[in-house]
């Protein structure tokens, strides 16, 4: 071909297949804007899409698996960009598009307390939503506010049984949670393949004992669930054993922020989960209790993975009485007790059967809350991590690690090169095929650190030049400068 030749404009269009076209079309399925809430999903992407051409209309209305991500937003109030909204004839559209695809589903309630206006809100939208409810595989229900009587926007009886469903995802409100579960309680009646709860809580409110009671009551199956994530939410200890106790399948839990600590107060009773291989535990701004004496209340065989995040009041006895009830083999451990000392992380790792340790992650979540020298990990830590077992031609604490996270600033003296020597070691005995990583977070990102404080991370730096696996939190000044 001629260097001046030119392609027609529309080449592409009868050049590339079919089968191409969909891959390419597929990359909008699954996108939405940062707000969840928002009409601005892949459906959205894919009805404009649908617009350029005869062509890419055809293919993507002959595609039913791109018009499957099902979002309706009951907004705050009367707005000036309705097209933001979709309305009932656009759901019906896209419903018929799905065919009879299981569906990818999410409401979200922004009403305020005033009483919604059904004058300038479609509430045939939610109506369709709800019924369509029975080819959901994931749900999203998200109700922001709920003083008012949600009975007013939802019909009772269109809300259908989840049959296929196997994720739900429930943000509940401030008040009236009882009625809330009572009122949408049809959803759980027969879903044999539900496997997954997500809990969340709107303005700061609790999980409480009362509200994993009403579940029970109305016959939420627990006893299904393989995962359970209560995140962007505080719950109880109360509500938080209880909950377990009522999940005996379950393989992976979180639990982001963790409260109360009246223990005198509580009648715990230790609970016993056969198959959970990954829990995530967190501490928070409120009265948190010490994470490590709650795992005195559980029995865990099968755990691989345990985090602890933003803990206090570190509990070597009752850490001890876990590993001795339980007998796990933890591979995957985030340690982050923000009043821990050097000496209480050593002990944590000497306690455990560290050789089945895969990856270690001291990151601190609020280093804000060292006030002693004894906090930082400075040269014991480092000595303890270097000592060598003769026997087992192995390192005593952690033979088998692959992968070390730490935050720079939680180094005590940062003018030697006691860490890097011994990350140096580590890297360099790391047993023949396993290559051992080194991440750190919270790096000098910039020149205003006081140079003397660089020695451990230019010695890093030159250690990743003659290949340690090294990744930083963020871009480096002098990474860029030691390549």
């Amino acid at each position: 071909m001629s260097q001046d030749a030119t392609l027609p404009s529309n080449w592409a269009l009868h050049t590339v297949s079919p089968g191409l076209w969909k891959r390419i079309f597929s990359f909008l399925y699954g996108y939405s804007e940062p707000y969840a809430w928002s009409w601005c999903t892949s459906t959205f992407y894919i009805m404009n899409a649908s617009q350029v051409c005869s062509l890419w209309r055809d293919i993507i209305l002959s595609t039913p698996e791109l018009w499957t991500d099902i979002r309706v937003w009951v907004p705050y109030r009367p707005s000036e960009h309705r097209s933001q909204f979709i309305n009932s004839k656009l759901l019906t559209l896209v419903l018929q598009n799905s065919r009879s695809l299981p569906l990818k589903m999410r409401l979200s309630h922004h009403t305020s307390m005033i009483k919604l206006d059904k004058n300038w809100y479609d509430l045939e939208v939610v109506k369709l939503f709800l019924q369509a409810t029975v080819r959901a595989t994931e749900l999203v229900l998200y109700f922001n506010h709920a003083e008012e009587d949600v009975s007013q926007w939802i019909e009772r009886d269109d809300i259908q049984s989840g049959r296929k469903l196997q994720k739900l995802s429930l943000t509940l409100p401030r008040k009236g949670v009882g009625e809330l579960i009572q009122y949408i309680s049809k959803l759980w009646v027969d879903a044999p393949d539900l496997r997954s709860l997500v809990l969340t809580h709107a303005f700061d409110t609790q999980i409480t004992l009362d509200c994993i009671c009403n579940f029970y009551t109305f016959d939420f199956p627990f006893h299904q669930l393989s995962s359970l994530e209560v995140t962007e939410s505080v719950i109880y200890t109360d509500a938080l054993l209880r909950i377990l106790s009522l999940t005996p399948s379950l393989i992976t839990a979180t639990f982001e922020e963790v409260w109360g600590d009246k223990w005198d107060k509580l009648e715990l009773k230790v609970c016993t989960l056969q198959f959970l291989t990954d829990l995530s535990l967190g501490g928070g701004r409120g009265p948190s209790p010490s994470l490590t004496r709650l795992l005195e209340f559980l029995v865990l065989p099968s755990l691989t993975t345990l985090t602890i995040i933003d803990d206090r009041q570190w509990s070597a006895e009752s850490f001890e009485k876990f590993l001795v009830n339980s007998s796990p083999r933890i591979q995957h451990l985030r340690f982050d007790v923000s009043d821990s000392s050097e000496a209480d992380k050593i002990q944590c790792l000497r306690m455990l059967p560290s050789r089945y340790i895969r990856t270690l992650d001291l990151q601190n979540k609020n280093p804000g809350r060292r006030n002693t020298p004894s906090m930082y990990l400075g040269g014991a830590f480092c000595s303890a991590m270097r000592e060598w077992d003769s026997s087992n031609e192995g390192f005593a604490l952690c033979p088998n690690l692959e992968k070390l996270t730490i935050d720079y600033t939680d180094l005590c003296d940062t003018t030697a090169r006691i860490f890097s020597d011994m990350i140096e070691e580590r890297w360099r005995r790391s047993p023949k095929g396993r290559n051992f990583r080194l991440e750190i977070t919270r790096a000098p990102y910039d020149a205003k650190h006081d140079a003397k404080k660089l020695s451990e991370m230019i010695r890093l730096l030159i250690l990743r030049k003659e290949g340690l696996n090294l990744t930083l939190d963020h871009s480096n000044w002098l990474a860029k400068l030691i390549v």
